[in-house]
């Protein structure tokens, strides 16, 4: 007995409703039984748990929602999306942890009329589309958002809305784009303009102290999305004195003057400029070596051409001692290499002359 009690349980937070027990063949003296026997727990009218779920966080919010449809076992019921009871208003705010709403009683959203006579149970009749249902914890629950415009449609106050929307923000589980749009219907009664879904999206964050957060969390997307750093970005924005929403971000960015003040924020977070960068700027290494080519070209050349010089020299000497195997040929080839050596203009040596010259030479042949 207690062994079919605990399959039954095992698969739906460790509760069970009388339906399901009867069907899988115990009686209902049999679950008096077990509750006497403290194996089981009556928590509601026809829903029982185990002892030791008794503990577990939001226990009554799980036992509401399988007495809506006691017959059907959890892990059916899951498939069905807005088609069933989900989780919503000022229970589905409590169920995510968003603010501090009173929730006395059990609410939910059902497709068809549904009448209760079980007074910690607040029913609401409407189609949800399925963008605006999620699964939370196991249970079916309206999303952030679609949670915020149903208190917003019920009458909740401001303040409460607004802890509602600071906490789904710092939680980043809303879409604030989305939503500015979905709370037109609610700006007059604030005060705002006609429609003005995104005044009143400013006036809740900034109630709620969530102002400064969501427009860091702008900043980071618009940032990330344009290839820049957030401090590139903040730093270009600041002279603007935006108000940081995507939109204004957005236009602003598109301003030459901006675009100029983030790439000089952080030029090497863009990846087409970083080449640009490297090639134009970053290049020391390689400027110095070009610098190193010119001093070798322009003022190191004279040692160069002296080397070479020296060694043309000594080729001349070794030509000259070549042809000149004579006494007077090789004084004169030292002579030649010790005036290259000085500096002197080389001339090329002429034998002796004998006494009359070229006159007294043609006389001697006559």
């Amino acid at each position: 007995m207690a062994l079919v009690v605990t399959d039954l349980a095992a698969g739906q937070w460790g509760l069970v409703t009388t339906p399901q027990a009867v069907a899988a063949g115990l009686s209902r003296i049999q679950l008096s039984r077990l509750c006497a026997a403290g194996i089981l727990v009556r928590l509601t009218h026809g829903v029982y748990a185990v002892r030791v779920a008794i503990a577990t966080e939001n226990i009554e919010l799980f036992a509401a929602w399988l007495a809506l449809d006691p017959e059907r076992p959890a892990a059916d019921r899951l498939g069905d999306g807005p088609g069933g009871p989900v989780v919503s208003h000022a229970s589905a705010a409590a169920f995510y942890g968003f603010g501090d709403l009173d929730a006395d009683r059990h609410e939910f959203t059902t497709p068809a009329r549904k009448q209760t006579r079980r007074a910690d149970l607040r029913l609401h009749r409407g189609a949800l589309p399925e963008g605006d249902v999620t699964l939370h914890r196991g249970l079916p629950v309206t999303t952030p958002a679609r949670t915020i415009v149903d208190l917003l449609a019920d009458g909740h106050d401001g303040g409460h809305v607004a802890g509602v929307l600071a906490d789904a923000v710092r939680a980043r589980q809303v879409d604030l784009d989305e939503l500015g749009g979905r709370l037109a219907p609610f700006a007059a009664r604030f005060g705002l303009a006609r429609r003005d879904g995104e005044a009143l999206l400013r006036h809740l964050l900034e109630l709620g102290g969530a102002a400064e957060q969501a427009d860091a969390d702008d900043l980071a997307s618009l940032a990330r999305t344009n290839h820049l750093p957030v401090a590139a970005v903040a730093a270009a924005l600041a002279d603007h004195a935006a108000q940081n929403r995507v939109a204004e971000i957005s236009r602003l960015l598109a301003l030459p003057d901006v675009q100029a003040a983030a790439e000089r924020a952080m030029p090497f977070q863009r990846i087409a400029a970083l080449q640009a960068a490297i090639n134009e700027q970053l290049s020391p290494y390689r400027r110095m070596a070009e610098l190193q080519a010119a001093i070798n070209e322009q003022q190191l050349s004279p040692y160069r051409r002296m080397q070479e010089a020296q060694q043309a020299w000594a080729s001349q000497v070794a030509a000259v001692a070549a042809q000149q195997t004579s006494p007077v040929g090789l004084s004169a080839a030292l002579a030649l290499a010790q005036g290259q050596g000085r500096g002197e203009r080389a001339e090329t040596p002429q034998p002796p002359q004998r006494p009359g010259g070229d006159d007294q030479r043609d006389g001697d042949d006559q």
